[in-house]
């Protein structure tokens, strides 16, 4: 992907750590980051949960396309 391309994107995406900050103060359970810029590459799923958890305490999920999650009430 073209570097301009993914400053870009950056621009209007939350990064793993605002994301993980945004997780705490709403309270939620799971955080489950996806459509990741860049792409996660195999063997680094463990630095992407490690960076969230800098500010999140709950579990982290790292959602590829078709990711499913299920939600009970």
């Amino acid at each position: 992907m073209p570097q301009q391309r993914i400053r870009d994107i950056c621009d209007y995406h939350s990064s793993v750590e605002e994301a993980a900050a945004t997780a705490a103060r709403a309270g939620v359970g799971i955080l489950v980051l996806t459509h990741c810029v860049p792409a996660v590459a195999p063997g680094q799923e463990d630095d992407w949960r490690a960076r969230a958890a800098s500010a999140f305490d709950g579990r982290v999920e790292l959602g590829p396309d078709l990711h499913r999650v299920e939600v009970h009430a």
